[in-house]
């Protein structure tokens, strides 16, 4: 199985669990489906929690579709 369809460690904030859990988010896979940038417009969800997302993807070297497509072009 690959880590996208494993579920998000209990690491995060309970402000954080809750979002998600709100948000019908269990794997890094769900998660991963969503821009930081529409994150902020869910309910109780601010740049902190945002920011900690953030982290917790980098931390296992994934990345969100969003950051993904405005990576420079390679020549």
């Amino acid at each position: 199985m690959s880590i996208l369809g494993e579920e998000l460690p209990k690491v995060l904030s309970v402000r954080a669990r809750k979002i998600l859990h709100r948000q019908g988010i269990r794997t890094f896979g769900d998660l991963l489906k969503h821009n930081p940038s529409d994150m902020v417009h869910w309910r109780n969800c601010g740049l902190t929690t945002v920011t900690e997302f953030r982290e917790l993807v980098n931390k296992y070297s994934l990345r969100f579709q969003e950051d993904i497509t405005h990576l420079p072009a390679r020549h």
